[in-house]
Parts: C-alpha cells; structure tokens; sequence
C-alpha cells in the first residue's frame, strides 16, 4: 500500500471519504482553488527546472503559466479572469525576489519514496535548496492566508518532506519553509528531530494498519455534506431510497404497457371503422388520424416483435397479408432475412 500525506490527511478527516476517493476511484468535483494551486506549483517546476540551465525571462515565465493554465472548477469567467490575475501578480513579485537571491535549487518538484513497516510512503517535495552543512525542504503555498510559525512546528507534511530527502537522497534537512506566494513571505522552522520524526512515523503505521482493517466510518465535520453525501449514512436519507426508484420504474412501466395495449386495440377499431365506411381519415374533437399513420406504426411494432421469433417470416408475412399487402420474396431474400435476424 502506496500513501501520501494528502491521502493520510483525509483519512483523517473522513475514512469513507479515503474510500471513495482513493479506493472506489471515484473523482472529486473540481475547485478553483486546486486548479489554481497545480497551476502556480507547475509554473514554478517548469521554471527553476530552466533555471538550472540559465535564467529564464519574466515572458518565459508566464509563457509556463499560460501553457500549465488548468481551466477547471471556476465558478464562472469572473472567478476565473480573478484567479487568472492574481497569479500573474504572484509570479510578477516572486520572479523579482528570486532573481535578485539567484538561487539554483538542489531539487524541484523530487518525487520521494520511504519504505515504513506496513506501506510506502510518497510525495513530491516542491523544493530542496542549498543550505550551508545542508538543505532547506521548501513548500509553496498559494492560501489566502500564511500559516503561523507555531502551526508549523507540528506539521507532518514538512516531517513527511523530511523525511524523503533524508532517506532517498541523504540529505541533511537543516531548515523546513513554507513559501506563501502571495505575500512572499517564508515562514521557516529548524528541522524536526529524530523523535518528532519518529512519531510521525508511528502515526502513519497506526492510520495504515486502520486502512488494512477496512476501518471507513464516516467522520461528520464543519464542511458536511461533501459532493458524496449520497453514499454516507448521515446524509443519504436526503436522496430517494434505490427501492422507491425502482419500485416507481416499474409502475411507469407497466402503465405504458397497458396504455399499448389500449392503444392497439383503439387502432383496430379505427382500422375497423374506416374499412366499414371506405375512409381514409377519422376525425375527434381534438385529433384525427390517417389509416396510413396507423397502419405504418402498426407494421414496425409488429415487425420488431416477430423478429425476435422463430418463426420469422412465416409470422411477418401473414401479418403483412393480413392487412392487406401482398407478400412476394425471392429465395435469395428470405434467406438475408434470416441472416440478419440475429443483428436485430
């Protein structure tokens, strides 16, 4: 079993949520917020990964931002032209402080892998850069907000990060960051140690060993109802029972039979009537009807029906001399009748 920090965190929130996403597959509705999130952190991958070969321009810069521009989950064009703005000051202002620090960052987006007792541990670490005796693990954040210092001192995401570049690149972590990008403020920490780190660990096996259990119980939270609130059991009742919608399909099935059947048996009066007078049409206070709609109809339905027999053309051929056609057909035909009988 393969786990990140974002599928621990909302095991965490939510086990049932856990299953559905990451279990039964089944995919999440987009957010402005995510897509805008995945669209500044691919900027900034495509950038330093050219930084590494010479410095990039501000135009190559928003030439990524336009080309990585993931257009969904916005409300409507408003949201998304505000968005859209607000991500071009964001790498306006960042691009003027990281050109002036010419920084060459050890690692962008690494994609790690730790091996714990009862599953594997992955993620990609947004930046790893140089420090002096060791680096610093860098996590850019495009929140409203930045997060406190003090929230930072138990945060597992930069323990996670941690973590990763120790064990996959031996790297000592000197300082842990996060980047919030739109104040450009960097809200640092020293690197965990080994017994912070530690618990981590131990906490990650205990909500594994949870996973292998099966344990999914829905958790209700201050965001409740989420877009699958159909399928937990605290909300469920709110959407009609499986068995009222079936029992209702099969009511409004059976009424369209019957009404068929009605409706046959109103055809062959009409057919009746206009042969006892020698018409071609019959009027009613609202509709009238042509012998031609009728007996057309008629013939499709009746056709679709025996097709399905095995007595094929026997059947279809005295129901069209029934009503009156004359039924001629060459061997040759009724034997590509037959054959097509199974594509019907």
């Amino acid at each position: 079993m393969t786990l990140s920090y974002s599928a621990l965190e909302l095991y965490e929130e939510c086990p049932l949520l856990y299953r559905l996403i990451y279990i039964d597959k089944r995919k999440r509705m987009p957010r402005s917020y995510f897509s805008f999130g995945n669209t500044i952190h691919r900027t900034l991958r495509d950038f330093y990964t050219d930084v590494l070969f010479g410095p990039p321009s501000l135009d190559e810069l928003l030439s990524y931002y336009r080309r990585n521009w993931i257009d969904q989950g916005y409300s409507d064009d408003e949201e998304r032209r505000r968005y859209f703005r607000i991500g071009l000051y964001i790498l306006g202002q960042f691009y003027q402080k990281e050109k002036a620090e010419k920084r060459k960052p050890v690692a962008v987006e690494y994609r790690f892998r730790i091996r714990l007792k009862n599953c594997q541990l992955s993620g990609y670490i947004d930046r790893i850069d140089r420090l002096n005796g060791g680096v610093e693990i860098i996590d850019y954040k495009t929140s409203p907000e930045p997060p406190a210092a003090e929230d930072l001192k138990t945060n597992r995401q930069l323990a996670i990060y941690q973590l990763g570049a120790e064990r996959n690149l031996n790297l000592k972590a000197d300082r842990l960051t996060i980047y919030h990008l739109r104040s450009l403020l960097k809200i640092s920490i020293p690197a965990h140690d080994q017994a912070f780190l530690d618990e981590v660990v131990d906490r990650i096996e205990e909500l594994a060993a949870r996973i292998e259990r099966e344990e999914f119980n829905p958790r209700l939270r201050e965001s409740c109802p989420c877009e699958f609130g159909h399928l937990c059991p605290y909300f469920r009742e709110e959407k009609p029972e499986i068995g009222t919608v079936v029992d209702e399909y099969g009511q409004i099935s059976e009424k369209i039979r019957e009404d068929q059947k009605r409706k046959v048996n109103l055809a062959h009066t009409i057919i009746q009537y206009l042969d006892d007078n020698r018409l071609e049409q019959a009027f009613g206070e609202k509709y009238s009807v042509f012998r031609r709609q009728i007996v057309e109809r008629s013939l499709k339905r009746a056709v679709r029906e025996v097709l399905d027999q095995e007595d094929l053309w026997q059947q279809a051929a005295r129901w069209l001399e029934d009503q009156g056609y004359k039924v001629e057909v060459t061997p040759r035909q009724r034997s590509r009748l037959y054959s097509r009988r199974r594509d019907v």
